[in-house]
């Protein structure tokens, strides 16, 4: 009896961690393959008489799920560390980690199922993906579920009302109406609960009624993409490619006159702040931005900028054994992995760059998967999104992929245009309605120039946090505090 009590559907666990994967590495299949994904995972919970077996399945779902996302980890540490076996490490602690969020959700959803309250599943799924979003020290909003759908901008107009987990929360809400079917027989007992779902499916067609049209100013921009593999060439043969790249650039940039050119993270090293000499020509009358590091300890991942005058911000978040080890002096083991400089520091607060006229809001790689942050920055007035990213350390994965369909939640949602400029691509210009307008291929050496209509006076969206909050306090107190059997509308 116990065994079959804790029966645990896991082939339903595995079907829909495939269909979740496949978006990531193959975009086209994105709009069917991400909406239905969940589905066998819900269903399966509909088989699962304890909170024990939901854990197990969603674990199982999670563990998958994770592995895929975050696979880049193995050849990111080998390298670092000179030992395969090392390099495994981020990758089967990241995975087994990650699963746990998973495993959260499949334990409070079999709650909710067993009282018949399925609405209040896509609140679940959304709280937990925000969790994992902003857990202090372990924060990756990696391989989130709607974040393939960045392939459909004119279907996602809603981010810039409730975000990218609302597209999680939309998502979430057809694995439900199918598990509410599946379990519930009794057409009266699942007419209220269907009502509401089929209420939360509608979301697209309710938000994307307006989309925002600000009064907009053009704006040159011009990208470079070095096509340089900083991550796994000698760093002195990587330097002189890059200082070829820039010339070549800032040769582009004389002929086009931009009102602005970006170049990725990690394009230099600038010790003092007080004295910075980048390795290309600068001038007052073609503004630039480009990433480096900045200080000789601690030691800061920065945007720079120059009009004229020089200013620069600190990248607030960053990747965990990527830029910093945590508990490395407390833990042995941890001291062999040896990053390419040492530990980061995080800066306190995103910080805008002013260029001439326009007000310029950096991202600096991992950044731009945090909707926090081009929240706050459009708080601070923003014109434009610059993305700048070092991604020639994920070359060979599905992760340039993911970076760059993040950038377009992040136009939709702060209503600004993005810029993004990455070592070895993607780069590409992308409208304030998530439209990208010009990309680069991944890989080699090249530049764009396009004009991008820039926000005169920003729309700032002071509702955005609203859902996120409002989902994260349902997905937790529902299974937990409500304890009625049945509901009743």
């Amino acid at each position: 009896m116990k065994k079959d009590k804790d029966r645990v559907p896991y082939f339903l666990a595995v079907v829909s961690a495939i269909l979740a994967a496949i978006p990531f590495a193959f975009p086209s299949t994105s709009i069917v393959l991400t909406i239905l994904c969940l589905i066998p995972l819900m269903v399966g919970l509909c088989q699962c008489r304890t909170s024990r077996a939901g854990w197990k399945l969603g674990y199982v779902y999670g563990l998958i799920t994770i592995a895929f996302q975050v696979f880049f980890f193995d050849s990111l540490t080998s390298r670092w560390t000179q030992s395969a076996i090392l390099g495994l490490v981020p990758w089967v602690i990241g995975s087994a980690l990650g699963a746990c969020y998973f495993g959260l959700f499949g334990w409070l959803s079999v709650r909710m199922v067993n009282r018949r309250w399925f609405a209040a599943i896509p609140f679940i799924w959304t709280a937990v993906e925000i969790i994992r979003s902003y857990i202090p020290l372990l924060a990756f909003p990696w391989g989130l579920v709607a974040t393939p759908l960045a392939h459909y901008p004119r279907l996602i107009q809603f981010a810039h009302q409730i975000t990218i987990y609302g597209g999680s929360f939309w998502i979430a809400s057809f694995g439900a109406i199918a598990a509410l079917f599946y379990a519930v027989t009794d057409a009266k007992e699942r007419r209220t609960q269907a009502r509401i779902l089929a209420c939360f499916l509608l979301i697209p067609l309710v938000f994307d009624l307006a989309p925002i049209h600000p009064k907009t100013t053009p704006l040159k921009v011009l990208v470079c993409q070095p096509g340089v593999n900083t991550g796994f060439l000698n760093p002195i043969t990587a330097k002189a490619m890059l200082e070829t790249a820039a010339t070549k650039t800032m040769q582009t940039a004389k002929s086009l006159h931009p009102g602005l050119t970006i170049f990725p993270e990690g394009f230099t090293r600038i010790a003092n702040p007080t004295f910075i000499s980048p390795p290309f020509a600068v001038s007052a009358k073609l503004p630039v931005i480009f990433g480096a590091q900045r200080g000789n300890g601690p030691v800061y991942q920065s945007a720079f900028s120059y009009d004229g005058q020089w200013h620069w911000a600190d990248k607030t978040r960053l990747v965990i054994f990527g830029e910093y080890v945590p508990y490395r002096h407390e833990i042995p083991f941890l001291s062999s992995f040896n990053l390419p400089t040492e530990d980061l520091t995080p800066g306190l607060e995103p910080t805008i760059l002013p260029v001439n006229n326009f007000k310029v809001g950096p991202l600096i790689c991992f950044e731009e998967l945090f909707p926090d942050i081009s929240y706050r920055l459009t708080k601070k007035h923003a014109q434009l999104l610059s993305v700048i990213s070092d991604d020639a350390w994920f070359v060979g994965s599905y992760a340039p992929i993911q970076l760059n369909e993040a950038c377009v939640w992040r136009a939709i949602e702060s209503g600004l245009p993005v810029a993004r400029s990455g070592m070895t691509g993607y780069s590409d210009l992308i409208t304030l309605h998530g439209r990208i307008i010009k990309r680069l291929p991944f890989g080699p050496y090249g530049t764009i120039a396009g004009t991008v209509q820039v926000p005169t006076d920003p729309t700032f969206p002071v509702w955005l946090p609203i859902f996120p909050a409002i989902a994260l306090v349902l997905g937790v107190y529902l299974p937990i505090f409500c304890n009625k059997k049945t509901i009743n509308l």
